[in-house]
């Protein structure tokens, strides 16, 4: 019996660290991404054919009214199979990940982030201290990504749990291949360990999951990761019902990171770094020269697009949208014209929707939201799982519970 319940505990891990993998790690790489879309296509299915109810689950009921309308598209536009495949796969695999221990699943999921965390800001310290050639050893025995634009035509080394990133080397990525992606579930893992604290043991155990996820998420140096951590901590004290002693601890981290940034002189170049350097090129305001700068005007290219061609409202598929050069513009936009505007109306109606039925309050909801759309506006992965379970896993883990209770009460 013990055996049992470790291989699942087991498994459980194996399919949360493939989920996180779905925002640009070295797991699909590995495998191959059509291969990667097939299998976790299969598992989720397996799970919902096993343990779902399409008739009493509106999230599975969500699932095939998008993937119905997404068909729609593919025969109407030059919208792939794999395309739609991989949407309905990422929605499928995040019920399958949930469902599969519903219990226990956010202690582990919020595990294995902090240990990815902790190896990123351990790592991202001594690179910056000593420089990117001290790791250059290993390298060989590292996964290689390769970028013909760069001029060795390597773009980075890792990605299982920390990657060397050659264009963002004053940045935390993580094991992400960019520094948006990482923060992105970096979020969704702070959101959790600051209004969960029913899954930790005690106050110290949540805070220190806090420090490190909230280290690794200033390292990152994302405008939208900084926006994000402003969302979860105005939102977070603006909750009357949150414990006192746990507010005084925050505050106590958030006064002790301020103090470090304005008062010591590594905490000074972070700033120019992270901020100055973002919004003031040659002492001038400018936000074309960034990645930010690249996006917003991407997003303004595509809305002239759009007026000139209203059409592609309906749908054009990213192969088009690549062909254009739209590869700049944020997750939202990009998946609007790419999937067209039925598909994606369905998947923001299922969002707000399921999101309200498993918020425990009207701020809370809110503030999922806030979270979902800036980081639709500031990344182009928006359709992956980890999101997906700050969006759906409450109410995912409230039907599996009623699920198996009426299965209970049956025998």
């Amino acid at each position: 019996m013990k055996k049992k319940l470790y291989i699942y505990q087991v498994w459980q891990y194996i399919l949360i660290y493939t989920a996180i993998s779905f925002g640009g790690m070295a797991m699909p790489i590995i495998i191959g991404k059509e291969l990667f879309v097939i299998l976790t296509f299969i598992i989720g299915l397996a799970y919902c054919l096993y343990k779902g109810d399409v008739l009493n689950n509106k999230y599975l009921l969500f699932v095939l009214i998008l993937t119905s309308s997404l068909f729609t598209t593919l025969f109407a536009s030059n919208l792939s199979i794999g395309s739609t495949l991989s949407i309905t796969s990422t929605l499928l695999f995040t019920y399958a990940v949930i469902v599969a221990d519903s219990k226990n699943f956010l202690k582990r999921y919020l595990t294995i982030m902090f240990i990815i965390a902790t190896t990123s800001i351990v790592l991202y310290t001594l690179t910056r201290l000593f420089g990117t050639s001290f790791f250059s050893p290993i390298f060989p025995y590292l996964l290689k990504g390769l970028n013909e634009n760069n001029p060795n035509g390597i773009y980075s080394f890792g990605g299982f749990l920390y990657r060397w990133t050659f264009i963002h080397s004053e940045r935390n990525c993580g094991p992400f291949g960019e520094p948006g992606q990482y923060q992105g579930v970096l979020s969704v893992a702070l959101y959790f360990a600051l209004y969960n604290k029913r899954i930790f043991n005690t106050i110290k155990e949540q805070m220190t999951y806090i420090v490190v996820f909230t280290i690794a998420m200033i390292t990152t140096l994302s405008t939208n990761g900084y926006i994000a951590l402003s969302i979860i901590y105005i939102g977070y004290f603006l909750q009357p019902h949150h414990r006192n002693r746990i507010k005084k601890q925050v505050i106590k981290l958030l006064y002790t990171i301020l103090a470090l940034l304005l008062f010591t002189e590594l905490g000074k170049n972070f700033l120019k770094i992270a901020i100055y350097d973002k919004f003031f090129d040659s002492n001038q305001l400018s936000i074309t020269t960034n990645t930010t700068g690249a996006r917003t005007h991407g997003i303004i290219e595509m809305y002239h697009y759009v007026l000139n061609n209203p059409i592609a409202i309906w749908g054009l598929g990213y192969d088009s949208l690549h062909d254009l050069n739209f590869d700049t513009v944020s997750g939202l936009p990009l998946l609007l014209l790419a999937i067209g505007i039925i598909p994606f109306t369905t998947l923001f109606i299922g969002i707000l929707q399921l999101s309200k039925y498993s918020a425990q309050s009207t701020f809370e909801y809110i503030i999922k939201i806030l979270l979902f759309l800036s980081m639709g506006f500031g990344q182009p992965h928006i359709i992956n799982p980890s999101l997906f379970f700050m969006l759906f896993y409450e109410y995912i883990r409230r039907i599996d519970w009623q699920t198996l209770c009426h299965k209970t009460n049956k025998n």
